[in-house]
């Protein structure tokens, strides 16, 4: 009843002849049943169709098409199933070449090579036992990952945050030796996961203060007990599920930079290894002075009172979403601030700008 009454509400809104509205409300029917209702974030009781034309409203009228246009050609929502996806995906699809390049390097054989001998295939299950999951967010999915992989990892080696009191890593250490029966036992490999790297900047940044990010603060963490913990030579993995080919850049050239000049003694000239799975190309961005159209569209319905100071590190804009990324990217259980801030956006109350209101609407981690 509230669909019907809905989209009776959006034949007075958009100039679309009856052919043109009929094709049109099909569409939006069949991608709100198939992805968009599923948005985690959506008001209680709302679902997809309401939010969009509330959404459409703001625009004036001759807007409204271009608005639509950005939904119906441009958008990219990654639904719960796909996530669930990239999240089975990433032992086998990323960690095990790690474990099979380094058990080939120590017998000096093919990584193809290693499920041909006993010994081997004893180093690669070893090592496997001697790797720690550590999430980076709540994004990370943790629990999807731990169900992913029964009967494969141990509980015993997976952590849901990289903040973790000393007592919990030892405990995870205790029961690494017990299992294997060895006082020697540490952990050789340290894989860090998070849903979603945009700008490059949230895992590793310089600022003015110093080294900031993610990768920093796991640092931090681990300096207690880490020589107890890892092993003088463990290796570090940070993977996440989705990535921008432009982050992946930045975090490479910001991580490189930050291992050779920080204090941490236990990460100062390691080798990180970033990878992604799903990969954002340049085609999927709109960043300032790329769309002339775009640019001025953003322009006149943006609200400056929505920044904040986390997004203020990115810049004094959000426009194009933090850092100019530019994106159109929707995940089912949030939406990145790297795209376009007129998706996820809604204007504080005391605004004297154009109010802005969210299809999309974002939960902010930091203010």
């Amino acid at each position: 009843m509230k669909e019907n009454y809905a989209l009776r509400y959006l034949q007075k809104i958009v100039k679309w002849d009856e052919a043109c509205l009929t094709d049109e409300v099909a569409w939006l029917r069949r991608v709100a049943a198939y992805k968009y209702d599923s948005y985690q974030d959506f008001f209680a009781g709302e679902r997809f169709i309401s939010a969009f034309i509330r959404w459409l409203n703001q625009f004036a009228e001759e807007d409204r098409d271009f608005a639509y246009s950005i939904l119906k050609q441009h958008l990219i929502f990654l639904s719960a199933g796909e996530m669930q996806h990239l999240v089975r995906r990433t032992v086998p699809a990323h960690f095990r070449p790690h474990w099979l390049r380094r058990v080939a390097q120590s017998f000096q054989i093919a990584p193809y090579e290693v499920g041909l001998t006993t010994e081997a295939v004893t180093a690669y299950n070893r090592l496997m036992r001697r790797s720690l999951f550590v999430g980076l967010s709540d994004g990370a999915r943790i629990d999807a990952f731990r169900r992913a992989n029964v009967g494969t990892l141990s509980n015993e080696q997976v952590v849901v945050n990289y903040e973790l009191p000393p007592s919990k890593l030892r405990s995870m250490l205790e029961d690494l030796k017990r299992q294997e029966k060895s006082d020697d036992a540490v952990f050789e490999m340290v894989f860090l996961i998070d849903d979603f790297l945009g700008s490059g900047t949230t895992l590793c940044r310089e600022t003015e203060k110093g080294w900031k990010g993610k990768l920093e603060k796991f640092g931090n963490s681990i300096s207690e007990v880490a020589g107890e913990l890892l092993d003088s030579n463990f290796e570090l993995i940070a993977h996440h599920y989705v990535a921008t080919d432009f982050g992946m850049q930045r975090a490479h050239e910001n991580v490189s930079k930050f291992t050779t000049e920080t204090k941490d003694p236990n990460l100062k000239g390691k080798k990180i290894h970033l990878t992604a799975d799903l990969v954002l190309n340049q085609s999927s961005r709109f960043a300032k002075g790329q769309d002339a159209k775009m640019d001025e569209f953003l322009a006149k319905y943006y609200d400056p009172a929505i920044m904040t100071s986390s997004l203020k590190v990115g810049g004094d804009t959000v426009r194009n979403g933090f850092a100019d990324c530019g994106l159109t990217l929707v995940m089912e259980h949030n939406t990145p601030n790297n795209s376009l801030a007129i998706l996820w956006a809604d204007s504080p109350s005391d605004t004297a700008q154009h109010r802005m209101s969210s299809l999309f609407r974002r939960r902010q981690r930091h203010e």
